[in-house]
């Protein structure tokens, strides 16, 4: 499990599965262009969008790569790891305090 070929492809298909699911919530709100501009579904879909493309790019690479790929190990608990999975950790409880405290009060203790 701790090679990069097998964290790639669950890597790409969480960001694929991620990104359709972004797609759909969007498409719930009008796309498309108006005089005033973009409609406000536009922005999440094609982000979402780029999201799935990106995931499918990595799921590709990895399957052409995929024996060079297998030699490389990922070490999950490196110190810089651990640095990332801290900020995962704020994001999350800032999703969190926006839905308590509202987006202000929560930006204002994020940063």
């Amino acid at each position: 499990m701790n090679n990069m070929a097998v964290c790639n492809y669950i890597v790409g298909v969480l960001g694929a599965v991620i990104g359709g699911l972004i797609m759909q919530a969007a498409a719930a709100f009008p796309l498309e262009f108006t005089e005033n501009g973009p409609g406000p579904g536009f922005w999440p879909f094609s982000l979402g969008a780029v999201l799935g493309a990106v995931s499918v790019l990595l799921l590709l690479y990895t399957f052409i790569n995929k024996t060079d790929l297998h030699g490389v190990k990922v070490q999950l608990s490196s110190t810089g790891n651990k640095r990332v999975y801290l900020m995962m950790g704020f994001v999350v409880l800032f999703c969190v305090l926006i839905s308590i405290l509202g987006f202000y009060p929560a930006a204002a203790l994020m940063i």
